[in-house]
């Protein structure tokens, strides 16, 4: 009896083994895969727009989104008015990063204050800039920072946001900066230290 036992367990668990599903990959290939979220969200932002859910006005569905920019293209209306909404944004842009404060009821002397903001931050924001974009191989260690400063040069961009907003980002851009500069200036120290 005792030998008919684990005899028996083991068919069990053959016949487990045999019968149990085995899961495969969707035949919808890797390329699909990335879409399903997106899909989705535009699926329910149509479904809500048709109920009712969402008003016309802020929201349309996209389907009538779809089609007015189909007729706009249709009437050569789209691309002047992209160029004007660019135009807008790069404005936004320009009036958030700006290196020198707007002139106002300070005060000091408006000249000083200019040559100040100048000495600091006309090095600073390009530089910054630019270590941004040198070192964005490494934006996967710190993706909150790039993320920031994109999403606020963005929304403050659009509404034509005031210096101070950009405090938040300084430090990081200082950092960036410092970093830009040194591998800038990196080759000629490295050239300089093989000359002597």
């Amino acid at each position: 009896m005792s030998d008919i036992l684990p005899l028996a367990a083991s068919r069990v668990q053959q016949r487990r083994t045999v019968w149990a599903p085995r899961l495969r990959p969707l035949p919808l290939g890797k390329g699909f895969l990335p879409w399903i979220a997106p899909l989705t969200i535009l699926l329910i932002w149509e479904l809500f727009a048709r109920l009712g859910g969402l008003s016309p006005n802020i929201l349309p569905a996209p389907t009538k989104v779809a089609a007015t920019a189909v007729k706009l293209i249709e009437n050569g209306q789209l691309l002047p008015d992209l160029a004007i909404s660019l135009m807008r944004a790069l404005a936004g842009f320009v009036k958030y990063w700006r290196p020198w404060p707007y002139r106002r009821g300070y005060q000091h002397s408006y000249a000083l204050l200019v040559l100040a903001s100048l000495l600091s931050d006309a090095w600073i924001i390009p530089l910054g800039f630019f270590g941004l974009w040198r070192f964005r191989a490494r934006w996967r260690e710190a993706p909150a920072f790039p993320s920031a400063v994109l999403a606020m040069t963005g929304v403050y961009g659009a509404v034509h946001a005031v210096i101070r907003y950009r405090l938040p980002l300084m430090a990081g851009m200082i950092l960036l900066a410092c970093a830009a500069a040194a591998s800038l200036l990196a080759p000629a120290a490295r050239a300089r230290g093989q000359m002597k």
